[in-house]
């Protein structure tokens, strides 16, 4: 790592200015409602093949207790240039399919974790592959078929889950394996999005040719652009239909060099907002480009950071990362049911973690911070991706001790994301899902 003092290597998340013939259309609804946008054909395959499926798994032996259908459909408009020219212009377009099956009850299903398996994972694994089709039929097929597949490993593995208890001493953790949601329906009609590519492909030139001026000190300098409309459907066995949409637009740009000892030194510059009108102008990231360079040509210079053991006072946006890492993923709600990961904060329930002056509260509602739209939040809806209402972390905040109650993964402590357990209440509503990854 290079020692430059005060310049920090970090993303910024900007607001960003207008784009042009852009054009975002979304339902603007607030609360947990009644479905309103017209049902899609992926919305009634999902909803006849899990009707279908409970129905005619309840003959089996070991049959299902909940299914849930998650739909990701992507589109995007994507475009990349390198030293003032043009490297990437595509529009891609996607769905993806997750599917959560369960055996057994609430209590213990097949997603228990075995204990003396450390490295094997009860989830439904990676997402697949839905046509971007409106021919129900075969959207159904594709459905149908993973559904079957997971069915079968669901029942060979809850099998292992009840043979692996029996054999195993009596568990610390009695919370259950999942945790039983009201219904909720909710409806909007997919937003859809125009790019007028032509007029972004001659900015991100412009831009991307200013690293070109400073070629024999920047090796990589590039600006990419990226808008998306996430349109999400998520149906249960519970009763809950969700479809959403979430519309987003993304710059980046990167530079990369070299110091002599040939020590690779990345910066990079982000900006993110809701809509395109809340993009920087062009004259505000070219001036972020410029210094960018400026710290590369320092970077090149700047001595070997050495080894030490000493206080640190971390930057707004880096103490943001920080805290992220170190903390927020450690009170997610299933680390704390899982004995193979590091469960720091498990037994810290009602006690104190962190000084007075240091307050933490989990908010899914909050839409931006100091006029900044946040990543991750959607400005519009306000349930999560299980249809649970987004709450408020309650005070007193984490400053004063962990809170009881969590998400749908239990554990115990004020969690966030996901879902177990019976003895975690209440939920912060912080679930999302994403494509492939569930």
């Amino acid at each position: 790592m290079r020692n430059l003092n005060n310049l920090t290597n970090k993303f910024s998340f900007l607001h960003i200015q207008p784009m042009k013939y852009f054009l975002l259309v979304f339902g603007l609804f607030t609360g947990i409602l009644t479905v309103q946008a017209q049902e899609t054909p992926v919305m009634r395959a999902l909803k006849a093949e899990l009707n279908r499926t409970m129905k005619e798994l309840q003959s089996q032996k070991t049959p299902p207790y909940f299914i849930s259908y998650s739909v990701t459909e992507t589109q995007t408009v994507r475009i990349s240039a390198s030293f003032g020219r043009i490297e990437l212009d595509e529009a891609p377009k996607n769905r993806i399919l997750d599917i959560d099956l369960r055996v057994g009850d609430y209590k213990v299903d097949n997603t228990h974790i075995m204990r003396g398996s450390r490295f094997e994972f009860g989830g439904s694994g990676r997402g697949v592959e839905l046509p971007f089709s409106d021919d129900e039929q075969t959207l159904r097929s594709v459905i149908w078929a993973n559904t079957d597949r997971q069915f079968k490993k669901a029942v060979e593995r809850y099998g292992k889950v009840l043979t692996n208890k029996a054999v195993k001493v009596k568990e610390e953790d009695s919370s259950a394996d999942f945790s039983y949601e009201r219904p909720a329906q909710y409806s909007e009609p997919a937003a859809t999005f125009v790019v007028d590519t032509a007029a972004w492909r001659e900015r991100l030139k412009r831009l991307s040719h200013i690293f070109l001026s400073e070629q024999n000190i920047i090796y990589e300098g590039k600006v990419y652009f990226q808008a998306d409309i996430l349109t999400k459907y998520f149906v249960s066995s519970e009763g809950t239909q969700l479809q959403t949409s979430e519309p987003n637009v993304r710059v980046f740009a990167q530079a990369v060099t070299k110091s002599d000892d040939g020590m690779t030194l990345p910066v990079y510059r982000s900006y993110f907002a809701f809509t395109p009108e809340r993009l920087p102008s062009e004259k505000e990231m070219e001036a972020d480009i410029r210094k960018m360079i400026a710290i590369e040509t320092k970077l090149r210079s700047a001595p070997i950071t050495e080894t030490v053991s000493c206080p640190a006072i971390l930057s707004g946006e880096a103490s943001g990362v920080f805290f992220h890492e170190i903390f927020g993923h450690r009170v997610e709600g299933h680390r704390q049911k899982d004995p193979n990961s590091s469960q720091t904060f498990k037994s810290f329930v009602g006690k104190k973690i962190l000084p007075d002056f240091i307050d933490v509260v989990f908010d899914p509602t909050l839409k931006t911070l100091a006029g900044q739209d946040i990543v991750g939040s959607n400005p519009v809806v306000a349930i999560d991706g299980h249809g649970r209402p987004r709450l408020r972390g309650s005070r007193p905040p984490i400053s004063a001790g962990l809170r009881r109650g969590c998400a749908r993964e239990s554990g115990g402590i004020r969690c966030v994301r996901c879902r177990p357990s019976a003895d975690c209440r209440p939920c912060t509503g912080s679930s999302r899902t994403s494509g492939r990854y569930g």
